[in-house]
């Protein structure tokens, strides 16, 4: 039989939480590989028509070009979940990320892919 053993900063890292930003991320891999999803289809299809939509297409472009199937996830997007943090929180801790490690966490994506335009200028600003 096996054993696991955790540390007190093991035990720390752990997140019982909901994070706005992660369940966003996590449905723009549903939305680009629906298969895997199979069970989100109907949000899936309805999802898909409205991110045609002009107004939603734009806006969410950048995210759907660094949240690509099959590749990494720049961590800075999923900032860790805390009890009851709105998107609005998120949102500016990912604003705040460190430009140093906005870079890295975007070179970190590449091995498998090169980034998409958005990514480029994100990685030269």
């Amino acid at each position: 039989m096996s054993e696991l053993r955790f540390s007190l900063a093991d035990v720390a890292g752990v997140r019982l939480a909901v994070s706005p930003a992660n369940e966003t991320v996590m449905s723009m891999w549903a939305v680009a590989s629906p298969v895997h999803y199979a069970v989100h289809l109907p949000w899936i299809d309805r999802a898909r028509v409205a991110m045609r939509r002009p107004e939603v297409a734009d806006r969410v472009r950048p995210l759907a070009e660094l949240v690509r199937p099959s590749s990494w996830l720049p961590d800075f997007l999923t900032p860790a979940p805390r009890p009851n943090v709105e998107m609005a929180e998120q949102l500016d801790q990912i604003a705040a990320t460190p430009p140093a490690v906005v870079v890295r966490d975007l070179l970190a994506t590449t091995p498998r892919r090169p980034l998409g335009p958005f990514g480029q200028a994100l990685l030269a600003d």
